[in-house]
């Protein structure tokens, strides 16, 4: 009985050193900050567009975006949009094709 409590408390010490590694990891930028500095290091050595560190919540991201106090969503919104806006419209070829495109795509 004792040796099973032990082997339980022992479970609960290694889950919450798991969960405190696990934070460490994914929230206080230890791959955001490496990855900023070897894109600006490679941008800067290519003459290319140098990005901007921008922070999401605890976390810190690059941004090429000009902008200032936008979140990873509103760069990931605004790349969306702009893709969107370049995408080429469906042009129907022939009569067929028109019909069946109005027929499965058009206004009910």
């Amino acid at each position: 009985m004792i040796r099973a409590f032990f082997m339980c408390c022992g479970w609960v010490v290694k889950g919450m050193m798991l969960s405190i590694v696990l934070f460490i990891t994914l929230c206080m930028d230890v791959f955001t900050i490496p990855i900023f500095i070897i894109l600006w290091m490679f941008c800067k050595i290519f003459k290319l567009r140098i990005p901007h560190l921008r922070l999401y919540g605890l976390m810190g991201y690059p941004s090429w975006s000009n902008h200032g106090g936008r979140t990873l969503l509103a760069d990931v919104r605004e790349f969306e949009r702009t893709a969107d806006r370049r995408a080429k419209r469906h042009v129907p070829y022939s009569i067929e094709e028109m019909y069946l495109y109005d027929l499965l795509f058009g206004d009910k």
